[in-house]
């Protein structure tokens, strides 16, 4: 069991073991007996941490359609911020980026979920495609394939 109650004497603890970002949040205490009651709070915070990968998406091998969409998602403390990159390239530097719609929000767990929607997908989409999840402690990267082809019989 990770959370037990000590008993010492007439005191009594709250003992967390194996501390992890699930634990963080507002404990509160509230002790009575016959003749009054008493409570207080405490919140246990975490300190900053290097962002995490949770979540990546995988090397793909599509053909020409109407949507492809890549997911990210990590943790850490500040929440990450993500940016996308194309064959090493920020995705808003790409010149055809008004296919590319990128979004971003905080699930109920606080980890960041990022995702890379390509409208249309052409074959020059292909490429290395890779999601960085930042913070002020640092960065964590994922990278892989996207390989848009097409068949002898569309190339006619």
């Amino acid at each position: 069991m990770k959370i037990s109650i000590l008993h010492f004497l007439s005191k009594a603890s709250l003992l967390i073991q194996n501390v992890g970002r699930g634990d963080r949040g507002v404990y509160q205490c509230l002790v009575e007996n016959h003749k009054s009651s008493a409570q207080a709070m405490a919140e246990l915070k975490l300190g900053d941490t290097v962002p995490e990968l949770i979540y990546t998406f995988i090397e793909q091998n599509v053909r020409p359609g109407p949507l492809i969409s890549l997911k990210c998602s990590a943790s850490g403390s500040p929440p990450p911020q993500f940016s996308w990159l194309l064959d090493s390239q920020p995705i808003m530097d790409v010149s055809l980026h008004h296919r590319f719609a990128i979004g971003q929000f905080v699930d109920m767990s606080g980890d960041v979920i990022s995702h890379l929607n390509i409208s249309h997908v052409r074959p020059d989409d292909g490429g290395l495609y890779k999601c960085i999840a930042t913070n002020s402690m640092g960065s964590v990267e994922h990278s892989a394939r996207l390989n848009v082809y097409v068949s002898a019989k569309t190339k006619q």
